[in-house]
């Protein structure tokens, strides 16, 4: 079973990335490679790195890891995951507080979407991945705590042009 997790394996990302990676197409608004969705842009990774990386990455885009505020940026994040691949999201839990915070400084306002794992200690970090129906039928995002350390996939989010 495919739990997502991709610890500093290169190799596995290169091996994924037909699976995980969509063919980078404009929008209107959006640079090349990029997916617009209502106001923002949208793109995921060609590669897999950690959450440090997949942040300066989307800095250097002049970007963000995409935040997941409303059901308007989940509808987003569903529209550029294929295949229930792992992708890091903006989310992070730093020491000492404990407590969780989007890239945009906003607080995180629990929707029972993530797996809470008690022996991962701060800084923490989340992924997200669809489950899949047989038939191909997104039924879920879910958000998954783990180290930052990983390997997976990410997600940048800046606004239309």
């Amino acid at each position: 079973m495919d739990t997502g997790h991709y610890v500093n394996s290169p190799a596995v990302g290169r091996a994924r990335k037909a699976n995980c990676h969509s063919e980078a197409v404009r929008t209107a608004g959006c640079d090349c490679g990029w997916k617009q969705h209502q106001s923002k842009c949208y793109r995921l990774s060609e590669e897999l790195n950690t959450w440090e990386h997949a942040r300066d990455d989307c800095v250097g885009r002049d970007a963000r890891l995409v935040v997941l505020n409303d059901q308007s940026q989940k509808d987003a994040l569903h529209s550029v995951l294929n295949d229930g691949c792992g992708v890091w999201i903006g989310l992070k839990r730093n020491k000492p507080f404990r407590t969780w915070t989007w890239q945009d400084g906003s607080t995180l306002n629990y929707d029972g979407r993530m797996e809470l794992d008690p022996y991962v200690a701060p800084p923490c970090c989340v992924y997200s991945k669809g489950i899949y129906t047989s038939e191909g039928i997104d039924t879920f995002v879910q958000w998954v705590e783990s180290a930052c350390d990983e390997w997976h996939y990410w997600v940048c989010e800046k606004d239309l042009k």
